[in-house]
């Protein structure tokens, strides 16, 4: 991570990648001052360390880090772009033990039950794309559309501590005063809604490095690393199935890509049964708790993720889902032949180094290699 720059990590795909660990990893390693996102409801970032579990939905997920380091105080910044509903906010606050005002922009946004119902209930809209239906998109069309009585965090008391209209501002001064900034960009550049896998089965919005610039505001010649982290069996969100119909389809996988079973891609990884087993609850979506689809790697999702997101540096996780034997791996030596292949395949083909490698569920089953 380049000290006194902006620093972003971003997911390739179509998320759910395990993104926090990663940038939970990186933030308790180098401290940035500035922790940022501009995340949305339909977007979980999970934490894990044995028994210890955080979701991010508002924070960047590196905020947790505060709690367990008493002596790590970061400045927390939420974007414009940002969507949320108060009672996650006064949620996350508490579990991340914060009693410093969080910096949000004052046009960031409040998305409301009437925001979400709108979502659950209209066959035609999100819902027939399996969306989250968490009340994002029709938020940010009531925004677009500059209706008259929408309500932005600047208007709500509760918020009212926080709201700050010289964030980007005193992003530059910070900058400028030799202090690193890190920014978390939610879901994944294969859901970005003019750069993603295929419209109209994307997101609401851009999901990729250069929208949270255009978010954020950073001075463009102090832009750091772009991390670029990678699912070694891409997923997308699971379909909706309601009284045993499909009634919204999450969409294609890339042209290269074949859908698989769990139970597929644990048997190719060696994967025991009973652990196979597991995977039709963990891979369970943060937010809608739908099973996940997944499917085989995709060259032509990874070369794409690269180009649009201007990745400087690669991670790769769950290659236990590679080779079973792999799990859980220390270090470099500790990884199977073919997981270690798949990797240097990875760096040929986009010339970029992997840094990170995730071998298991928690935070610390990672291999450092920056």
């Amino acid at each position: 991570m380049e000290r006194g720059k902006f620093n972003m990590l971003v997911d390739a795909f179509a998320g759910s990648s395990g993104k926090a660990k990663m940038y939970c990893y990186l933030t308790e390693k180098y401290r940035p001052e500035i922790l940022c996102s501009t995340n949305t409801p339909n977007a979980g970032h999970t934490y894990r360390q044995g028994n210890d579990i955080f979701i991010a939905k508002i924070l960047p997920s590196g905020a947790y880090m505060s709690k367990l380091h008493k002596n790590y105080s970061p400045i927390i910044q939420i974007g414009p772009t940002a969507i949320f509903t108060l009672e996650q906010f006064a949620k996350e606050l508490d579990q991340c033990n914060i009693t410093t005002p969080i910096h949000i922009h004052p046009r960031a946004g409040v998305v409301t039950k009437a925001h979400k119902l709108r979502e659950e209930t209209d066959l035609n809209g999100p819902k027939s794309i399996a969306s989250t239906c968490q009340g994002s998109g029709t938020f940010l069309s009531d925004k677009i559309l500059r209706k008259p009585n929408l309500r932005l965090a600047r208007d709500y008391d509760e918020l009212a501590s926080h709201i700050n209209p010289n964030m980007v501002y005193q992003l530059h001064e910070h900058l400028k005063e030799g202090k690193t900034a890190f920014h978390e960009v939610s879901q994944g550049i294969g859901l970005d809604i003019n750069h993603g896998i295929e419209y109209p089965y994307c997101t609401s919005r851009s999901t990729n490095s250069l929208q949270a610039i255009s978010d954020m505001a950073p001075p463009l010649n102090k832009i750091g690393d772009i991390y670029l982290n990678i699912h070694s069996t891409p997923i997308r969100v699971g379909n909706i199935i309601e009284n045993g119909n499909e009634i919204g389809n999450s969409g294609p996988g890339y042209p290269d890509q074949k859908e698989l079973t769990w139970q597929e891609v644990g048997e190719n990884a060696q994967m025991p049964q009973e652990e196979i087993d597991k995977l039709y609850s963990q891979q369970l979506t943060t937010v809608t708790k739908r099973l996940r689809r997944v499917f085989t790697f995709s060259w032509k999702g990874l070369m794409d993720s690269v180009r649009i997101s201007s990745a400087t540096k690669l991670m790769i996780n769950f290659v236990q889902y590679i080779d079973w034997g792999s799990y859980k791996a220390k270090n470099w030596s500790g990884l199977t032949h073919q997981t270690q292949a798949f990797i240097h395949h990875i760096e040929r083909k986009t010339g970029l180094p992997v840094v990170l490698i995730g071998t298991g569920p928690d935070n610390d089953d990672i291999i450092d290699l920056e």
